[in-house]
């Protein structure tokens, strides 16, 4: 769940998503956080794409 909501937000404009308010630094934090998990989670994917295809190798 978490990762499809990250992936939403993620693909969304910046200035659409949804924020409480908070100062712009923390803004700023949380963008980046969330950018990183995406970041993160698309190396994940990538890596067990990786993994089964040297599965089907063997």
């Amino acid at each position: 769940m978490a990762r499809h909501v990250n992936g939403l937000l993620a693909s969304m404009p910046v200035h659409r998503r949804p924020m409480l308010s908070a100062s712009s630094q923390a803004q700023t934090q949380l963008m980046r956080h969330l950018e990183r998990v995406a970041s993160l989670e698309r190396i994940v994917a990538q890596c067990a794409d990786e993994l089964g295809d040297l599965r089907h190798e063997a």
